[in-house]
């Protein structure tokens, strides 16, 4: 026990080196006699999984790609540097409000690249056939699986069949009309030896999907931005205004009376803009929600305007 607990510690120290932006940050590893706990940077927003759920929504394989390229760059660089995650799936997959980018997560089960067997909690579905057998040799292939997983959630609509299950009866076929399915369920079958063994390859094999989309939130503030602004007073200016972040020092250091004023304004002109559906004012309100900018801090309010900025960048084609 004592082996497997420094083994683990020493995995996980590991994964502070992690340094991307769509990979969570881990601030510290933090033990007792009993437990272990990763201490993660904290995050606004809505799990792939969650959004799934919330619309039902079927994605073209483009956009699907679209989607996680970025999930795609994150576990290369988890396996440069000597990791799998092994536990890749919607709900590990963060939109995060603030940013607007995404994050993979959950760390918990990962570990390093070897040879040996490796206990894992598995997520059916998205587990490979190598995480059922206590003496499977898992590596970056494992994680290719599960990527793969997720690009067929997205595309078809449907949970992946579970890997065990498809050793008996095999139910899963390329979504009618991909132009790149064989190309997917190659990343998705069952044994080991036969799958795109790296991400890179996985990558490779999906071709033209690499064309990146320009974001639908983008473009709408673009084509809108003189419009909107020309119907607001002249304080709204703090929404365009590229010093923001000198200006919200200010406001949560100064709490002189004409400070206050000042937070208050603001954060009514964030609100308006937001309700008008700038996503520059939802990011922003968003921050004084959470920060008790002008307003009382109110969670609740964050979080429900956290779903609509992960909304507006999912939807973005």
């Amino acid at each position: 026990m004592q082996k497997e607990r420094a083994t683990f510690i020493g995995e996980a120290r590991k994964l502070l080196i992690l340094n991307h932006p769509n990979i969570v940050k881990i601030e510290n590893i933090i033990s007792d006699e009993e437990n272990i706990f990763l201490a993660m940077e904290f995050l606004i927003g809505e799990s792939v999984q969650s959004y799934l759920n919330r619309t039902n929504r079927i994605f073209s394989e483009q956009h699907a790609y679209n989607l996680m390229r970025n999930i795609f760059d994150a576990l290369e660089t988890v396996h440069q540097k000597g990791m799998i995650h092994r536990d890749v799936k919607p709900s590990n997959i963060m939109i995060c409000a603030l940013d607007q980018t995404m994050k993979l997560i959950d760390f918990g089960n990962a570990r390093q690249i070897d040879t040996h067997t490796k206990s894992s909690v598995v997520s059916s579905g998205y587990a490979p056939i190598e995480q059922y057998d206590p003496h499977g040799k898992q590596g970056t292939w494992t994680d290719v699986y599960a990527l793969s997983a997720v690009l067929y959630r997205l595309i078809t609509g449907k949970e992946p069949q579970p890997s065990y299950l498809r050793c008996i009866q095999d139910n899963m076929h390329a979504p009618l009309g991909m132009e790149h399915g064989e190309a997917l369920m190659k990343g998705l079958a069952v044994q080991p030896q036969d799958r795109w063994q790296t991400i890179g390859e996985l990558r490779a094999a999906l071709g033209n999907l690499k064309t990146k989309a320009i974001s639908k939130a983008s473009s709408r503030n673009r084509q809108t931005k003189h419009v909107r602004d020309a119907s607001y007073d002249r304080p709204t200016e703090y929404v365009r205004d590229a010093s923001w972040d000198k200006k919200t020092n200010y406001i949560q250091h100064d709490h002189s009376v004409s400070g206050e004023k000042d937070d208050v304004q603001v954060f009514e002109q964030y609100k308006k803009a937001a309700e008008s559906g700038d996503i520059d004012g939802m990011i922003h309100l968003i921050r004084c929600y959470r920060k008790g900018i002008g307003t009382k801090k109110n969670w609740k309010e964050a979080w429900r305007w956290s779903k609509k900025v992960a909304e507006i960048t999912v939807e973005a084609e």
